[in-house]
């Protein structure tokens, strides 16, 4: 259980301007939570255009990944956190669960894209085989994501830990 009103999930630093208007989104009272786009700094284009491609989708959709993930605490406890049979994407699903959530308490999610989040493209890779695996293992976590809600929770895990040990690695080691 968390305590306090709000909670937020940065991996990366934020602008103070758009800590700013998150302070300003929680004074409103209308909102259940909010994310952010991201911005690559450094590295190679096909890094930037690897992480920086969701942008658009969020902002159509009005979803967020986790480098900025802000929520009301009573909201977070309320759907269950994140998700642990997810080894990817856990986030999507989590912000799926919160829009739901804040739907049907009268508030709002947003995404906040006037000051993304800044992270380093520079930590890559980039051979014909990196490469492949970037691409084979972003589809794989889509479907294993879809899976997520078809199949039982405990074999997704499994598939996910076994299959994109990759996206994790150097944490493991």
């Amino acid at each position: 259980m968390l305590n306090g009103d709000w909670l937020l999930d940065a991996d990366t630093y934020p602008h103070p301007e758009l800590l700013a208007e998150t302070l300003d989104l929680i004074e409103s009272g209308m909102y259940i939570g909010c994310g952010t786009t991201v911005e690559v700094v450094g590295g190679t284009l096909f890094n930037k255009l690897r992480m920086e491609r969701l942008n658009p989708i969020f902002q159509l959709f009005n979803w967020s990944g986790g480098a900025f993930l802000l929520c009301k605490c009573e909201a977070f406890n309320s759907i269950g956190g994140f998700s642990t049979s997810l080894y990817a994407y856990e986030e999507i699903d989590f912000v799926f669960r919160l829009k739901w959530h804040g739907w049907k308490t009268g508030k709002k999610f947003t995404v906040l894209d006037h000051y993304p989040v800044i992270t380093s493209g520079r930590r890559a890779n980039y051979n014909v085989f990196s490469i492949t695996q970037v691409v084979a293992s972003n589809f794989l976590a889509v479907t294993l994501f879809i899976l997520h809600y078809l199949l039982p929770k405990s074999l997704v895990k499994k598939l996910g830990k076994r299959s994109l040990g990759y996206w994790y690695a150097s944490r493991l080691q």
